[in-house]
């Protein structure tokens, strides 16, 4: 995606004489919105050298849901005397994101008993500890015309729908694998997309997991226990 950035100078000016030689001076102020993706799960939740614990998050897609503020189209208007930035109007065209062909997705490579979990046909990027990956390749960002709002986005009005894959090796698994897939949709903080900032959003990703511990036993070892049940006819009369 491509930056933009302006300034204005007024009543200002430079000669180039005998007498004055000088260069006119100005800032450049970026005059979008910044936005950069990592992701990270909650806890470290690979480890090599224990066969019991090989599990990695797998980021497939992501999409941003536009609530009002993708736009494709705008007008920007100069700075004016007074004023520290120029100004954004008539907005229109509002949009959702998919980012996938954006992702930094080929990062990575994975195999698994011969097959690939990620490749340049199966794409994703992993997740194993709690440092932050980037989604994007080194240097890339997203910039967006800034929401119309000069606090930014409102709360809840902007989600991000993410894929992926939470895979588990388990040599005694057919595949050699486990695979759990699940979508989730999340929003956006509230007062991010500010006209000439900068935010980094980091996904959390928690890895949930239910373990039963049991003890194995021998059937033909197994200890008896004797519960009495006495038997007593339907009819039959109580015994004081």
């Amino acid at each position: 995606m491509v930056d933009f950035v302006a300034t204005a100078k007024h009543y200002e000016y430079k000669t180039n004489g005998n007498e004055v030689s000088d260069k006119v001076t100005f800032a450049l102020k970026h005059e979008m919105t910044r936005i950069d993706l990592k992701a990270q799960v909650s806890e470290n939740v690979y480890s090599s050298s224990t066969a019991a614990n090989k599990t990695k998050v797998v980021i497939r897609s992501l999409k941003l849901k536009s609530g009002g503020e993708f736009y494709t189209k705008a007008d920007y208007n100069f700075l004016q005397l007074m004023q520290d930035r120029g100004t954004w109007s008539n907005r229109t065209q509002t949009t959702d994101l998919d980012l996938q062909s954006i992702l930094n997705l080929s990062r990575d490579t994975w195999t698994i008993s011969g097959k690939d979990i990620i490749s340049s046909t199966n794409k994703g990027i992993a997740l194993e500890g709690i440092s932050a990956v980037d989604l994007f390749n080194t240097g890339q960002y997203l910039f967006l015309i800034p929401a119309p709002k000069e606090t930014g986005l409102t709360k809840n009005s902007t989600s991000a729908t993410i894929t992926y894959d939470i895979i588990t090796e388990d040599s005694n698994l057919e595949d050699g694998y486990s695979k759990t897939s699940a979508t989730k949709t999340v929003y956006l903080p509230e007062g991010i997309m500010q006209q000439g900032k900068a935010y980094n959003l980091t996904f959390t990703i928690t890895v949930d997991q239910v373990k039963l511990d049991a003890t194995v036993e021998d059937w033909k070892t197994a200890t008896n226990s004797d519960i009495d049940v006495p038997y007593t006819p339907d009819d039959a009369t109580v015994n004081p």
